[in-house]
C-alpha cells in the first residue's frame, strides 16, 4: 500500500494504488525533514571536522533517519481506514487510551504519568487522613468533656475538704472549751451548760 490519499471513500479490496503527486510531496517532505538541516551546514561541517568525519556521521545518521521515518510511515498506515491520516491515527489511539511517544518524549511522558498516579494516590490517602482527623477530633471532644467532669469533681472535693476543715476547727474549739472548764465540786452548774454553737 502506498502513502497515496487518492483512495476513494468506497474502498474495495481490489483497488490498485498508484503513485500520485501527493506521494511525491510526502516523500520530498520526509527527505527535507531528514537531511535538510544537514545540507545547510554541510560546508561548515566539512571544514570543521573533515570529509571523513562527515561520511562516518552520514553512515550513522542514515539508518537512524530511515528507521525513524519508516516507523512514522507505518504509524500512519496502521489505521483501519484506508484514507486515514496522521490525525485520525492519533485520535484513534487516544480513544483507545494508548499514549504515543518517541524516544525523546518517553521520559517526559513517564514522569507525567508518575506525577498523575502519585497525585491520585495522595488524594486517596488524603481522604483516609481526613477521616482519621475527624475521629481524632471526636476523641478530643470526649476528652474535653471528661476533663470538665474531673474539674467538677475536684471542685466538689475542694468544697468537701473546706467543710471538713470548718467542722474540725469547730470540734477543736469545743475541745479547748472543755479543757478550760474545771471540773470540781465548787464549780458552778452554768459553766457546764451546753454550748450555743452547733456542729454542722
Amino acid at each position: 500500500m502506498s502513502l497515496s490519499q487518492d483512495i476513494p471513500l468506497s474502498y474495495a479490496e481490489e483497488t490498485v494504488s498508484r503513485w500520485s503527486k501527493h506521494d511525491t510531496s510526502w516523500m520530498l517532505s520526509l527527505f527535507g525533514t531528514a537531511v535538510g538541516a544537514g545540507i545547510l551546514f554541510l560546508p561548515i561541517n566539512i571544514g570543521a571536522g573533515g570529509f571523513w568525519s562527515l561520511v562516518i556521521m552520514a553512515l550513522l545518521a542514515g539508518p537512524m533517519t530511515f528507521l525513524a521515518h519508516r516507523g512514522l510511515a507505518r504509524f500512519v498506515l496502521s489505521s483501519s481506514k484506508p484514507n486515514a491520516n496522521f490525525t485520525d491515527v492519533v485520535e484513534k489511539s487516544y480513544k483507545a487510551k494508548v499514549w504515543i511517544v518517541s524516544p525523546t518524549t518517553l521520559m517526559a511522558t513517564l514522569n507525567t504519568v508518575r506525577a498523575v498516579l502519585k497525585d491520585a494516590r495522595m488524594r486517596e490517602e488524603a481522604g483516609r487522613i481526613q477521616k482519621e482527623v475527624m475521629t481524632l477530633l471526636e476523641d478530643v471532644g470526649r476528652l474535653d468533656k471528661r476533663i470538665e467532669n474531673l474539674d467538677k469533681h475536684f471542685t466538689q472535693t475542694t468544697k468537701d475538704i473546706r467543710d471538713i476543715q470548718i467542722t474540725t476547727g469547730k470540734i477543736t474549739k469545743r475541745g479547748e472549751r472543755i479543757e478550760e472548764i474545771q471540773l470540781g465540786e465548787d464549780s458552778p452548774a452554768e459553766e457546764l451548760a451546753a454550748p450555743v454553737d452547733r456542729i454542722e
